[in-house]
């Protein structure tokens, strides 16, 4: 057992004697130079890369624009300020036709053949103006004309007759009982000329045209179709904003042809009406207690037509009502607000003077409909693309004002006047208490202070451009 023990020892103290020997045969000034240029190298390896991050950290925050960088981004300022703003939450919507208001089918109330047609599609007409020249085929319509001819003839011959009976009668030549006969054949001739004209009227002929048959004595081959009074339903719940919109109808769609035959109650064209609109809002389920109190109420709303960034915001608009009905494949609860259309222009074209009207509305834009939420008092309002994301933080660009750049301080040969102006603006982190499409709600906290100058548009390419270094200019040699 002794003998296993010092066996055991022996083995461990010969590794310790090894190394002392290794230790003693080495120079101690070596191993303290090695350790010595190990700790430098180590040092200097963290102060470069503490400096590239100090290097990096002072440029990162920072970019400089040239003048002609500015004016090529459309580069807007504006000063820091506090003022009120009222937060709304959006609904979508579209601009729609007004329900019975569209697809307004003008059909002929005659058979004959069409001979001309006066308007054209795209057109923009108005009650009482022609549509197209009909010549007459149908029998009804002349077989009633010839009655009424007929019987304007007739009455002209009783008339001569009692005019001749009338002297006799009187001188007791004639009984009296035949000129009464002949008064009641000629009140019976009136009343069927009355009847037969009531017919023509009925039949789409006007009181004019009846008039003309009986002074000329000829029956009406021709007829021209206008379009009708009263087409737009006087029912529709459009307030007083229908009161103030012209009557004018756009041609949609034109069905009738020079050398086509017509018969009574087919369609010659479909006119729609433009010159009022309607916002088709789509709420949610939650939103129903404010728009019943928004129709209650009349409380004003603000419509935004357009694509993002470039909108029309019409403030001051009421809902007119809110629908019954939920729309099955949305799942929402469609509202409506009507719009006076307004034109963008109008061009007079071609012989007849056909007029074409561009409205600025059209149905199937999209919109939305702003629903006020929050207000917010004495607070730093900026515009959405004043505000740069990047990830979880907010940044808005302050100007620092202009900085003197040399691009050839590098070259030892440079000239003190080879500069140039720029300026600089500085990414400043926010705090950002609301946001919408338009316009953020910021803290006004840490550097950013009341009166700075920030950037009003493109922060998100400032951001863009500071990350990827892209300004192209180092700090260094630069004066305010």
């Amino acid at each position: 057992m002794i003998k296993n023990k010092l066996g055991t020892l022996g083995l461990a103290i010969v590794p310790l004697v090894i190394g002392l020997l290794v230790g003693l045969a080495v120079p101690v000034d070596f191993i303290r130079s090695r350790v010595a240029t190990s700790l430098e190298g180590s040092q200097a390896d963290a102060e470069h890369d503490h400096g590239d991050d100090d290097a990096h950290a002072g440029e990162a925050d920072h970019v400089e624009l040239s003048p002609t960088a500015q004016a090529s981004m459309g580069l807007r300022t504006g000063l820091i300020k506090l003022s009120d703003y009222q937060s709304n939450f959006e609904l979508p919507a579209f601009v729609r036709e007004i329900p019975g208001a569209s697809e307004l089918h003008v059909a002929s109330r005659f058979a004959g053949l069409v001979k001309k047609v006066f308007i054209s599609k795209g057109e923009t007409v108005v009650p009482g103006q022609p549509i197209a020249e009909v010549e007459l085929t149908g029998e009804m319509l002349a077989t009633a004309q010839s009655d009424l001819l007929d019987a304007q003839k007739q009455i002209s011959i009783v008339e001569k007759e009692i005019a001749r009976l009338e002297p006799s009668v009187l001188a007791g030549g004639v009984a009296s009982k035949t000129l009464l006969e002949k008064k009641y054949e000629r009140d019976r001739l009136i009343a069927k000329v009355e009847t037969k004209s009531q017919e023509l009227l009925v039949r789409g002929l006007t009181q004019e045209q009846i008039d003309e048959i009986i002074r000329s004595k000829k029956l009406l081959r021709t007829v021209t179709i206008c379009v009708p009074e009263n087409l737009i339903p006087p029912q529709l719940n459009a307030g007083n904003v229908m009161e103030g919109a012209p009557e004018t109808f756009l041609v949609e769609r034109l069905l009738a042809k020079p050398g086509m035959m017509t018969q009574t109650g087919e369609h010659l064209c479909l006119l729609s009406f433009h010159a009022v609109v309607v916002v088709e809002g789509q709420a949610y389920e939650k939103d129903l207690p404010f728009i019943r109190q928004a129709v209650s109420e009349k409380i004003p709303l603000l419509v935004s037509i357009g694509p993002d960034g470039a909108e029309e915001r019409i403030p001051a608009q009421q809902v007119a009502f809110l629908s019954n009905h939920v729309d099955g494949e949305t799942n929402t609860y469609p509202f409506y607000i009507y719009l006076v259309n307004e034109k963008l222009f109008e061009t007079v074209y071609g012989a007849n003077q056909a007029d074409f009207i561009a409205w600025k509305w059209k149905p199937g834009q999209r919109a939305h409909i702003e629903i006020p939420e929050e207000k917010f008092t004495e607070q730093v309002v900026i515009p959405r693309d004043a505000l740069a994301i990047d990830g979880l933080t907010n940044y808005v660009f302050r100007w620092n004002g202009v900085v003197e750049h040399n691009h050839d301080e590098d070259d030892p040969a440079h000239d003190d006047e080879d500069h140039e102006l720029l300026d600089e603006y500085e990414a400043l982190e926010v705090s950002v208490t609301y946001i919408d499409r338009n316009y953020v709600v910021i803290q006004l906290a840490g550097d950013l202070q009341k009166g700075d100058r920030i950037v009003f548009n493109n922060a998100g390419r400032l951001l863009f451009a500071m990350q990827s270094g892209s300004s192209g200019h180092a700090h260094h040699d630069h004066a305010h």
